[in-house]
């Protein structure tokens, strides 16, 4: 699912810049459906200076994870993980706007997204090159860290095959190296979900 924003008025072939933004809010073990159409505040803004945006789904959502039984968790794992944590919903996301949005410039594409959805837009950077330049607003960065307790639980690696690997595949440490647009981290030092110390050392890799 996508919802395309595009600024008020006429444009010309070419004449705009595009940002991707996935939702956040994920484990970063499934995916996440859209929010409702009266949630505009990850994207609205680079509409207002001027940019197309394009809001777009992750396979595998689990809309009811605080109370999802274990086959619901294993289903949408099962999805995300075929979509490459997301980055194949990235894809398909440019896909549209380079077949079906004349009026944006190829040489202009973004990505962009906080939290869960910022881990995303470095991985999309790291295996899209068609992506110009990312933006990751307090991102997870060291997946196997950040998820330590879900791969040491026996449990967790029953219900979820493959989990140690995908998470490492999924993790933007392990591609670093192929990040090769210019990048912009945003990450608050008092943050409690992702410690900045975290952000400051995937920098210096970068």
């Amino acid at each position: 699912k996508m919802r395309v924003y595009i600024p008020r008025g006429a444009h010309e072939d070419k004449s705009l810049g595009c940002v991707l933004v996935a939702p956040a809010g994920t484990t970063l073990l499934h995916g996440n459906d859209m929010d409702d159409d009266n949630y505009h505040a990850e994207t609205l803004p680079y509409v207002l200076a001027g940019y197309a945006v394009v809001f777009y789904s992750l396979d595998g959502p689990l809309n009811n994870r605080n109370n999802a039984t274990d086959a619901q968790t294993a289903v949408a794992y099962k999805q995300f993980k075929a979509a490459k944590a997301g980055v194949l919903n990235g894809r398909n996301a440019l896909e549209f706007v380079l077949a079906k949005m004349p009026q944006v410039n190829p040489d202009r594409i973004y990505c962009a997204g906080h939290s869960s959805a910022a881990t995303l837009s470095l991985l999309l950077a790291a295996h899209e090159p068609r992506i110009k330049g990312c933006i990751a607003y307090a991102p997870a960065t060291d997946l196997e860290q950040r998820l330590k307790e879900v791969l040491d639980d026996p449990a967790s690696r029953r219900l979820l095959p493959g989990l140690r690997d995908f998470v490492k595949r999924s993790s933007p440490t392990t591609h670093v190296a192929k990040i090769n647009c210019p990048v912009f981290i945003h990450h608050a030092r008092d943050d409690r979900n992702v410690p900045f110390h975290s952000t400051e050392e995937f920098v210096g890799l970068l």
